[in-house]
C-alpha cells in the first residue's frame, strides 16, 4: 500500500484480523483500517493522520523568498519535498 501523503511504500506496525495500523518511514504518515466480518473495509477507512511536520513543512515550501530557487533545492536536497507531497504534486 502506497503512502497518501508522499507515495511511498507503508510498512505495517500490528493489528488483529479487525484491525491494522501501517506508518510511513519516510514522512511519518499512519494508516488504520478497519475490516467488518466478511474482510471487507468498514465505511470510513482506511483513515490517515499526517504528522504536524509535514503540514508545517508545506507550509515554508509555498513560503516566497528572494531565491526560491535555492530554498526548494534544499528542500529537495534533504528529501523533505518528496516527505510532504505526492510525486504528482511536488514543486
Amino acid at each position: 500500500m502506497s503512502c497518501p501523503t508522499c507515495d511511498h511504500t507503508l510498512g505495517r506496525l500490528t493489528g488483529a484480523e479487525d484491525m491494522a495500523f501501517f506508518n510511513c518511514e519516510r514522512c511519518g504518515t499512519v494508516v488504520v483500517e478497519a475490516h467488518d466480518d466478511k474482510g471487507g473495509l468498514v465505511p470510513g477507512f482506511p483513515r490517515h493522520y499526517v504528522p504536524k511536520l509535514v503540514e508545517r513543512c508545506r507550509e515554508f515550501a509555498g513560503l516566497t523568498f528572494s531565491d526560491l530557487g535555492a530554498i526548494l533545492g534544499h528542500l529537495h536536497r534533504l528529501g523533505i519535498l518528496e516527505s510532504i507531497y505526492l510525486p504528482e504534486n511536488r514543486p
